[in-house]
Parts: structure tokens; C-alpha cells; sequence
């Protein structure tokens, strides 16, 4: 029956038609013959090799455009893993958003990834439990399986932590959690195997889900889909079982070691065992026993260590017994009670620390008459002198390999562990270096803060001059660079430091932000001499920076190739800020490092200024690459909300607040989108979350009375408004507010007085004009709307845009005017009424009333009644019928003129 299961491709089922008695035990060969079929793939793949050369070039495709999904969509992608990439998506239906997981090699995948893929959505839909991500909806496109899963919007476990150990209590806390939700899996036959912070997501209250169940098997019956003594996992979190490749013993209790190694490293800072290679890792996960957290961070408590170390146990049989034990005895900690786990005996410890220290054991007991005389105190101080010192080598070993890779963040994490273990001992040489260390990682960190402020927003100013004047400072205050200094002596000072690479991007950036040639000539000498880079030295040539026909030319001759990204970036701004465009030379070299944020992040701040929905996934490239950098959010909210996104922008603005809530401008823009989503209150909280963060941010403290004018709140608005202008006494928007809030609470005059000194100031912009000469005649003020009339004209006489001129010639036309003054405005509204626009067509009504209120002032009666038509008598609310009665009056009319005046009235 299996052979004529081979031979007519059927199914177990349709083979047995005949012998159904033999159905169970043909389904189990098959199952056994597939399994073997896939273990040789792996050996010997039966794709085509034209298929395989291309396998890379299509998925980068696919991720690059985005997949199209009936029903979601697809917005950017939140993470990548050797087997899928996960999308945030809309679903459209629900209005909600959710985490799509798509297979990544699609149409390439070899059957155990397909079925490893659809066992981890059988896995996830099979288990409900609000600490376990739910799974929606599964579906295929392209030949790409897909399912849907519950969206968590607070990151993951791993983020959180970047180095730095939690207090002892939030770590049992979120372990106990964590340890109920496996303890579900585990009723329901689920190994989850592949337990890490990075596997662990945080709602936006911290709620902890467990996520990732790729390489999850049942553990009774289900055949691994690995070959025997395959190591599947993350080293630094596997069991020793695991990490020997034993796939037939890894169990429950292997989900229980990686328990033990999330709660370790929320403890320390770091996980059991890292080393350089994950082969190193895993030899260390097999052969070694944990330093004691306790050793690592002297606030861990006993019990927690004691129960830490319970679940790292080499033996499974040694760990608890279940996740649910675990939980209770975490619990236990947490009520003060006693735990149930004990501690390791001291003849225990003594024989593993021998075995892994053979030749330090063997002096020791060679030295045994002189340890007789030691006392316990001192025998104790020296182990643990020993043992500090000895985790300190191990963290600058860590420090050392994470400054060499520029990988600041974890550098700053391992430099802060080595100092905790350090205090209080006088190792003066030690302490010393961990002093220096810090300085030049602090360094580092104010640098790439001042660069990524500088470039902050789309909407506001890149304040160059402010950023040139904190890098003065921030060089100066490190004592690595002052004005007049000799360029090689500065150079010298940077390139005996660990964090050169990201001083000379900051020089760069530097030289970006002056003016003055006397200034940029020794900032590019500085960054030449300290930079090991031979392909960066014809990029600062000083004619280059300062020459835009010179730098056109070599932007657009320039083979992108070593050449630092960040000083490629640079040139980039400064064609910009010579007026080009530099969007073509940011895509060559987006073309060439897509993985680098300051690219994406350069490449989408300029595409945006042309084009607001291509930046947008540029943007999302860059949030992938630093899911941190709070301004990347903040940009990504203002495209979609260009885009009429506001709910999606909405989402960013928050994820920008909660990174950096002291981020004035992201506040207001979450204000904003609140507003725009007819959420005014919420707006108003927001905005006053947004002044306590900057009492004298202007456009928050004008916006804020703006929408305290929407709900009526006028007095309120007024305050506020006010407080803004006594602030900047050019803050436009916020004497229109006061305008507006003035007129309706009846108070015309007082508008009238705030207006004309608003005008003494001579505002620019015709917004800020427009109305005055109206509201001046309303009051009875002939003279006064005369003069308004004069300064309009004289201003806003020659403009080229429909909307202002129309606007400015009706104004002039509400009293009798000279002839000149007449043609001046019979002029700007025929430019108004001739305008292609497509903007000027939604208001070819007013026009053609402005229109008959000019032709009436010529007299030209008949005229301007053609003009008002029955579209037009739809504006303005009584004034088309009131200049339609005034004509019929002069034409004779007096039947017809009566009945529209009354209908005016």
C-alpha cells in the first residue's frame, strides 16, 4: 500500500479504501517516509539551481515592495527570522491592527519549512492565554503561506532589558507570568524551545506575551523536523540537552532552563553563558556552570539566586519539576515566604569549581597547610575578591568586542555590569579605565543625540546653528577638541580613543552645520587625519564642501563603494542646502548599504519634501534598523498623516512619546492628529503634557487655545493665546484665535484692537490680513477700512494665486472705490476667475460673486446679475441675494429687488 501511495501520488487515505483496518498504520510509515525524504533535501536539494541563484534577489523583492494581502494593509516590517518576516498590518474588516507572519522563502521553501511553518500557527491557535500571542487568521499569496497573530505594540523583553538589570522583584514578577503561560503549552503537549527575551513581547502597559513558536514540537509523538544531533535554538538560552543536539530528550524541563535564562539575565544584565562564536557558546552551555547572578549584581537576593540557579541545573532532572513550580516558588519569593529550592551544597560547588578549574585546584591543595592557617573570614574574602575580578575580565572582554563592532549600546550596557561589580574595591587601574571608557561612550551618545535632533522633524527648522554650537561643546567639554588646536594633535587625541569611528561621523556632521570656511577647513583636516578610510579622502576636499558646481559634479560621478555612509550623508545635506536635489544620490547609496540606518533615515527625510507616501516605507526601514530612534516615528506619523492616515499616524506619534516623552514637538504632533481625529479633549491633555515638558513652546501653547476655541471654551483660549504672544510676539496663529474667540463671544471691538496692533507688526502672510478692512466697516469705521484697503493692494496687489487674489479685490469693492482702485481689483479677480488651478475651481463661486460685486461698482448692473447664478447664491450666506436685490433696485427692478432683499434679511 505505500509503495502505491509512491507510485500514484494519492494519499494514505485513498490507498486504504479497500483495507481501511490498515489505514493507522500505512499513515505512520508515510509519516516516517516523509520525515526521511525531508532530512535528505536538506543533503541534497532537488531545486533547480537557476532557482536557487535567485531565491535571495525575490525575497528581498517581496520585503522591498511590500505584499499585497486582500482584506490587510500591509504597513511596514516589525522583524525578520531565518525562516519568516513579520509585517505590521491593518485589517480592515476589524480596524485593527495585527502581526503578519509570512514564510520567507515562499515558493522556494523546502516542505520541512512549510510544515515547520504551519505547525507553529497549529501551535499558537491551539493554546488561548492572554500571555500567549493569539493567532487570527492563516491564508496563502504568491505561493507565501501567511498567518495573522495578535499585534503587540510595547516591543519585545529583549529591548527592555539592552544590557541593564531589572529590580529583583519586576524580574520574578514577569518570570512567574512567563512560567504560567509555558505551563498551558506544556498541558497542551507543546515544547516551545526557542524561550528568550527576544521571543517575549511587552503590550504598551508591559504586559509580557510569548511569541515565535517556530521551533515548538509536541513532545509525545511528534517527529522532530531536525536531524538527530542538529542543535535548533539560541545558544545563549538553550538547555545543555539541547545544546548537545539530544532532540529525543529535550522536553519540559528544557523550557524551564530558558526560564532560568530569561530571569538570569534580567538579574544581571547579561544571559548564563555568551562568548564570540555561538559555537564557544554552546560548548560553555554544555561544559560550564553559571556564574552566580548574586556575583554578577549585588542586589540579587539569595532565594532568587538560589531559584535562578535551580532551573540552569546541567541535570533535568535536577530543575523544577514544572513551570508551575517554578511560578509558585517565585511567588513564594515574592510573599516573603520560604522557597522550596535549596541552594547547592558547599561540597558541590567545591567539586564543580575544581572540575572547571583543574590547575588553580591543584596549587590550592598543594598549598594546604598554609589554607589551615587562613581563617574563614579571609578564605571567604578571597573567593569572593577572586570571583569579582574574574566576572569583571569576563564584562572587558564582552566591553571590548562590543566597542570594537561600534556597537555603542551594548557597550554601555557591559561598561555599567563591570562597574556594579567593581564598587567598593580599590582596584584603582581597573577603576580607572572603567572612568575612561565611560567618558568616551558618553561622548559618543551626546554625538549621535545632537545629529539625530538636527535632523529632528520634516515640519520644523534643521537648526544648524544650534547643532554646530552643541558640538562645540560637546568636543570641548571632553577635552578632545578646542578652536585653534593643531589638526594632527586633535586627530592623534581622537584615534587613541575606543570610539573613533563615531567621533569622526560627528566631525563630519559638524562640518556640515558651519558656515564659515575659517571653521570647516580645520574640521575636515580633523576628520581626514583621524579616519583610517583611504576612499574618504577625496570627499573632504575643502573645494568640494565649499564649491556646488564641484560637488554636483562628483555626487553624480561618484562610484559608491567603501566610502564612509555618514559622510556620504553629509554631502547629501549640503546639496541640499544649496538648493539641489539629492534624492538620486542618497538612492545610489541606498542601493548599496539598505541595511544602514542613516541612509534610510537621510533618503526618507528627502523624499518626503517631494513626495510623502514613497518616504513612508523608507521611514519604516529605518525603525526596523533602530526601533529606538524616537524622531524616525515622529517623521513616519507626519507622512501617513499627509496621507490622510491620521488613525496609522496616530500609532507612530505615540510610539514616538513613549520613547522620548520630553519631546515637545512629537507631543504636539500627537496632540495634533487627536484634534484632526475629532479627540479634542484627549488633544488638550496631551497639549498640556506637552507644555509641562516646554512652558515656552510656543506653537503648543497657540495650538492649545485654537482647540480650546473649537469647543467654545473662549475665555480659556484667550488665556492661552495671550500667553503665547507675550512668548513670540509674531505667533500669527494665536492672535487669529483670539480674533475668533474675541467675535464670538460679541466682543467686535476688543477683536478690532488685538487685530490692529497684530498689524503694526506687519505680518507677511495675507491670512493675517484678510478681514480687517471688512471688520473695520462692520464697526462703522470708513476711514479705517479705507486705509486697510490701500495696504492691501499695495501688499498683496500683484499676487499670482486665485484664492488671495480674489479674496484682496472683493475687499476693496465693500465701499465705493476710486477708479484706481477699482481697476486694481476688477483685475485680481479676473486673474482669480482665468486661474487653471485645480484648487482655484473649488471656488469659482466666490469668484463669480466677486465678480458682480466689482461690475456693480462699474456700474455694469445687467453684468453682475449674470454673474449670480444659482451656484453662487449657495456662498456667502446672505450676500450674493444682497447684491443681486442692490442691482434689480438700480436696474428698476423694484418687485423683484424687494422680494430678494426680503429673502436676504
Amino acid at each position: 500500500l505505500l509503495e502505491h501511495i509512491l507510485d500514484a501520488q494519492c494519499t494514505p487515505e485513498e490507498a486504504c479504501a479497500q483495507s481501511p483496518e490498515l489505514l493507522a498504520e500505512v499513515r505512520e510509515r508515510w509519516k516516517h517516509f516523509q520525515l526521511i525524504d525531508e532530512q535528505l533535501d536538506l543533503f541534497f536539494p532537488s531545486t533547480p539551481p537557476e532557482a536557487l541563484r535567485d531565491t535571495s534577489d525575490a525575497v528581498h523583492a517581496d520585503d522591498a515592495r511590500l505584499p499585497q494581502i486582500d482584506g490587510y494593509n500591509v504597513q511596514r516590517v516589525l522583524g525578520r527570522g531565518g525562516m519568516g518576516v513579520v509585517y505590521r498590518a491593518w485589517h480592515v474588516a476589524l480596524s485593527r491592527h495585527v502581526a503578519l507572519k509570512m514564510l520567507l522563502s515562499g515558493g522556494y521553501a523546502a516542505p520541512q519549512e512549510l510544515l515547520r511553518f504551519r505547525r507553529e500557527a497549529q501551535a499558537v491557535a491551539a493554546l488561548r492565554h492572554p500571555n500567549i500571542v493569539q493567532i487570527y487568521d492563516v491564508g496563502e499569496v504568491d505561493r507565501r503561506p501567511y498567518f495573522t497573530m495578535e499585534y503587540v505594540e510595547g516591543g519585545s523583553l529583549a529591548e527592555r532589558l539592552s544590557g541593564t538589570p531589572q529590580p529583583a522583584r519586576d524580574a520574578a514578577a514577569i518570570v512567574v507570568t512567563l512560567a504560567k503561560a509555558v505551563q498551558i503549552a506544556h498541558d497542551g503537549g507543546i515544547v516551545h524551545r526557542d524561550l528568550k527575551p527576544a521571543n517575549v513581547l511587552l503590550t504598551a502597559d508591559g504586559t509580557p506575551k510569548i511569541t515565535d513558536f517556530g521551533l515548538a514540537r509536541r513532545f509525545e509523538g511528534d517527529a522532530d523536523l531536525t536531524l538527530s544531533g542538529a542543535m535548533i535554538g539560541t545558544p545563549s538560552y538553550m538547555a545543555p540537552e539541547q545544546a548537545a543536539g539530544k532532540s529525543n530528550a529535550v522536553g519540559p524541563a528544557a523550557d524551564i532552563y530558558s526560564l532560568g535564562a530569561i530571569l538570569y539575565e534580567m538579574l544581571t544584565g547579561r544571559p548564563p553563558f555568551r562568548a564570540e562564536t555561538a559555537i564557544e557558546t554552546q560548548r560553555q552551555v554544555i561544559t560550564e556552570e553559571p556564574v552566580s547572578p548574586s556575583r554578577l549584581n549585588a542586589q540579587v537576593p539569595r532565594d532568587l539566586t538560589t531559584i535562578c540557579l535551580k532551573c540552569l541545573s546541567k541535570d533535568p532532572q535536577r530543575r523544577y519539576v514544572s513551570a508551575v513550580v517554578l511560578a509558585e516558588d517565585l511567588q513564594r519569593y515574592l510573599r516573603g515566604e520560604p522557597i522550596l529550592a535549596r541552594a547547592t551544597g558547599s561540597f558541590e560547588r567545591g567539586r564543580k569549581w575544581a572540575a572547571r578549574n583543574r590547575l588553580l585546584s591543584g596549587t590550592l591543595l598543594g598549598g594546604g597547610l598554609l589554607l589551615v592557617a587562613v581563617s574563614a573570614a579571609g578564605w571567604k574574602f578571597m573567593l569572593d575578591r577572586a570571583t569579582v575580578l574574574q566576572a569583571v575580565q569576563i564584562h572587558f572582554s564582552e566591553l571590548e568586542v562590543a566597542l570594537k563592532r561600534e556597537a555603542w549600546s551594548e557597550a554601555r550596557a557591559k561598561l555599567d555590569l563591570t562597574e556594579a561589580r567593581l564598587r567598593g574595591t580599590e582596584d584603582r587601574e581597573l577603576n580607572a579605565k572603567i572612568g575612561k571608557y565611560r567618558r568616551q561612550l558618553e561622548l559618543v551618545e551626546q554625538l549621535e543625540a545632537i545629529r539625530l535632533k538636527r535632523a529632528d522633524t520634516i515640519t520644523g527648522v534643521n537648526n544648524f546653528v544650534v547643532a554646530a554650537q552643541a558640538y562645540r561643546e560637546a568636543f570641548r567639554d571632553a577635552q578632545m577638541f578646542t578652536s585653534g588646536e593643531d589638526p594632527k594633535v586633535v586627530a592623534q587625541r581622537i584615534r587613541a580613543t575606543a570610539v573613533a569611528p563615531a567621533v569622526v561621523v560627528a566631525i563630519d556632521d559638524w562640518a556640515l552645520c558651519v558656515s564659515g570656511e575659517p571653521e570647516l577647513q580645520p574640521l575636515l583636516d580633523i576628520a581626514l587625519l583621524a579616519d583610517s578610510n583611504p576612499s574618504n579622502v577625496p570627499l573632504r576636499n575643502r573645494r568640494l564642501w565649499s564649491d556646488p558646481p564641484a560637488l554636483q559634479k562628483l555626487v553624480a560621478e561618484l562610484p559608491i563603494g567603501n566610502q564612509s555612509v555618514a559622510l556620504m550623508v553629509a554631502l547629501s545635506h549640503r546639496i541640499q542646502q544649496i538648493g539641489g536635489n539629492s534624492v538620486p544620490f542618497l538612492k545610489r547609496i541606498h542601493q548599496k548599504h539598505p541595511d544602514d540606518f542613516w541612509i534610510n533615515y537621510a533618503l526618507a527625510l528627502a523624499v518626503h519634501r517631494q513626495n510623502p507616501g514613497e518616504s513612508i516605507r523608507y521611514y519604516q526601514a529605518a525603525i526596523a534598523l533602530r526601533p529606538n530612534a524616537a524622531p524616525a516615528y515622529d517623521n513616519l506619523g507626519i507622512a501617513l498623516a499627509d496621507q490622510k492616515l491620521e488613525s496609522e499616524a496616530l500609532d507612530e506619534f505615540n510610539t514616538a512619546v513613549r520613547l522620548d516623552p520630553y519631546s515637545t514637538i512629537s507631543r504636539y504632533n500627537l496632540a495634533l492628529t487627536l484634534a484632526n481625529l475629532g479627540r479634542r479633549n484627549d488633544a488638550i491633555a496631551e497639549l498640556h503634557r506637552t507644555l509641562e515638558c516646554d512652558q515656552n513652546f510656543v506653537r503648543g501653547r497657540g495650538y492649545l487655545g485654537h482647540v480650546l476655541a473649537d469647543l467654545d471654551r473662549h475665555d480659556e483660549a484667550i488665556v492661552e493665546c495671550r500667553r503665547a504672544i507675550n512668548l513670540d510676539r509674531r505667533a500669527w496663529s494665536a492672535y487669529r484665535t483670539i480674533r475668533t474667540s474675541t467675535l464670538k463671544l460679541g466682543r467686535p471691538e476688543e477683536a478690532l484692537a488685538e487685530w490692529k496692533e497684530m498689524l503694526a507688526l506687519e505680518p507677511p502672510g495675507h491670512e493675517e490680513w484678510d478681514g480687517y478692512a471688512e471688520l473695520c466697516l462692520f464697526l462703522g469705521q470708513a476711514d479705517e477700512y479705507r486705509k486697510a484697503r490701500q495696504e492691501l493692494l499695495q501688499r498683496f496687489g500683484n499676487t499670482t494665486e486665485a484664492s488671495i487674489a480674489e479674496r484682496t479685490g472683493r475687499s476693496c469693492l465693500f465701499l465705493p472705490a476710486s477708479d484706481d482702485e477699482l481697476r486694481q481689483a476688477m483685475k485680481l479677480i479676473d486673474l482669480a476667475l482665468t486661474s487653471e488651478s485645480p484648487q482655484a475651481r473649488g471656488y469659482f463661486r466666490y469668484f463669480r460673486f466677486a465678480k458682480g460685486l466689482a461690475e456693480y461698482r462699474s456700474g455694469r448692473f445687467e453684468n453682475a446679475v449674470k454673474q449670480i447664478d444659482s451656484e453662487t447664491l449657495r456662498v456667502l450666506g446672505p450676500a450674493p441675494r444682497l447684491l443681486l436685490a442692490m442691482c434689480q433696485y438700480r436696474l428698476g427692478q423694484i418687485e423683484l429687488a424687494r422680494e430678494n432683499y426680503a429673502s436676504a434679511t
